[in-house]
């Protein structure tokens, strides 16, 4: 169950970013997701990762055309 609330956390926290990107702490999110990342198989992993990851870089996209429209 642990293993299953990192995971959870980090759907919370990466959500929260893609509300307000220009708050992101992107530090906070990747040790979030490296946490959840422990307990996990290879395979698993990699699936988690990649999501993960994808969603940290739409917020990063997110945020860039904030400071651009400013």
């Amino acid at each position: 169950m642990p293993d299953r609330q990192l995971e959870l956390d980090l759907w919370g926290e990466l959500e929260a970013a893609e509300r307000l990107p220009q708050q992101v702490e992107v530090g906070r999110l990747l040790k979030g997701l490296d946490a959840a990342l422990l307990p996990l198989s290879a395979q698993q992993r990699l699936l988690l990762a990649g999501e993960a990851m994808g969603r940290i870089v739409s917020v990063w996209q997110l945020r860039a055309e904030g400071m651009l429209l400013d």
